[in-house]
């Protein structure tokens, strides 16, 4: 009897935040496991329908950082730098400040030793025996239960199954971030079944996801109130992947996505872009242009950047742009990238002549629906200084619960707000916040 789980991502991840709100077990571990968290232990979710492995909504997936992951996995790196260049975060758990040998999982997994690909040896299990029980990737070593680091790999392993006329992927864990790693773990590893399931020519049918320990850490506790707003959690859907070489068009992107970061001119660029669309077909070049536009923000190559996201499938434009609009106009803060700064209301006479700023208000606009509110900030005769992508999302909560009529999308959002009801929404976020 197959387990019943969520129909998509984002059901699965406010679903895991409510259980461990309403049912985890508080855990005070001091110091050592960075203080009080809530637990919930040998629990059980997963993805009815595993290609809807992107959260949409107010709350958008970051689909660079998605991507970059799954490349990376697939790569069988564990440098360091080869992450660090989307997600700089990764540097607080690196032993020796060159590699990242537990939180590499593609290294165990597709170069667990030189030749050794587990994943083929799944696809070619699953070839000679559909019904096989022994179809299974290992990610925990002997070693890891013993060695001391910061680095310890969250995921014990990964098995496949083709049972009704589809592949089961089911992910077992060790640990699990349900708050901030959930989502990642769903789209990677979900990836990895739609790989194997495309190889053998079969239907990725369901995505299971186990954990020993789904926690998530009360320092997130603003993060899970947010989430918990969520009445219906909305996902997008990834086309089906092309079946017959997934394995070789992965290790194609990833070989395209490390030349990417070390091209030096604009015309390496663009020919480097050309040769891998036609290369890795529509499908897995999409993947790559999601990284290519990342890439050429992040080189100042603003306008070309631009064209780029612009023509990012949907499916990956939304949850794109907090990631990569910031490169095209403003610097955002070092850090969680919904909580850096999107720019200073300060300068008004800027703001109102558009150019820089306008861009910047459309892109917020496109992720997240807030050019009405901006509007509104950039009106104020003495606008606020600093406003955040944080600051922006918890005001428009907290609007949207209070008395007031909001139009529809695409009319005058705002008719019954007044900048004063504005600006003392945001006094009130802040004050929550502490500041």
């Amino acid at each position: 009897m197959s387990v019943d789980v969520p129909e998509h991502v984002a059901a699965a991840h406010v679903q895991t935040i409510r259980d461990l709100t309403e049912s985890g077990s508080a855990v005070d571990a001091g110091e050592k496991t960075r203080g009080r968290f809530r637990e919930l232990m040998g629990y059980t979710t997963g993805m009815a329908d595993p290609l809807q492995r992107i959260i949409g909504g107010e709350h958008p997936f970051n689909t660079v950082a998605g991507v970059a992951r799954f490349v990376w996995l697939v790569s069988g790196s564990d440098r360091l730098e080869d992450i660090a260049y989307y997600e700089d975060k990764v540097r607080d758990f690196t032993d020796n400040g060159i590699s990242v040998p537990g939180s590499s999982y593609g290294r165990r997994i597709f170069s667990a030793s030189p030749g050794r690909n587990q994943l083929e040896g799944v696809v070619a299990e699953l070839r000679h025996d559909p019904a096989s029980r022994r179809a299974a990737a290992v990610v925990w070593l002997p070693d890891d239960a013993i060695r001391k680091s910061k680095d310890i790999p969250c995921t014990f392993g990964i098995f496949f199954h083709v049972r009704d006329g589809g592949l089961i992927m089911t992910t077992v864990m060790r640990s699990n971030n349900a708050f901030t790693l959930l989502p990642y773990n769903f789209f990677e590893f979900s990836m990895i079944g739609e790989m194997v399931a495309a190889e053998i020519g079969v239907p990725f049918a369901r995505y299971v996801h186990w954990a020993a320990s789904m926690h998530v850490f009360e320092s997130h506790d603003a993060g899970v109130k947010k989430t918990l707003t969520v009445t219906s959690p909305t996902s997008i859907r990834m086309p089906e992947m092309p079946r017959g070489d997934a394995l070789k068009k992965a290790e194609l992107l990833a070989q395209y996505e490390a030349k990417l970061r070390h091209c030096s001119t604009l015309e390496e660029l663009q020919a480097l872009a050309s040769e891998a669309r036609e290369a890795l077909g529509e499908y897995w070049a999409a993947l790559f242009n999601v990284l290519y536009a990342y890439g050429l923000g992040k080189r100042e190559l603003r306008e070309e950047a631009r064209a780029e996201f612009d023509a990012l499938p949907d499916y990956f434009r939304g949850g794109a742009a907090k990631y990569i609009m910031p490169l095209l106009d403003v610097a955002m803060d070092e850090g969680d990238d919904t909580e850096g700064t999107l720019f200073d209301f300060a300068d008004i006479e800027q703001f109102n002549q558009g150019g820089v700023a306008s861009r910047v208000v459309a892109g917020a606009n496109q992720a997240n629906d807030l050019g009405w509110l901006v509007d509104m900030f950039g009106a104020m005769e003495v606008a606020p200084q600093n406003i955040t992508l944080e600051d922006m999302l918890q005001v428009r909560e907290r609007l949207s619960q209070a008395d007031f009529v909001l139009a529809s999308r695409g009319e005058d959002r705002a008719s019954e707000l007044t900048a004063e009801d504005v600006a003392q929404a945001l006094d009130d976020v802040r004050r929550e916040r502490g500041e």
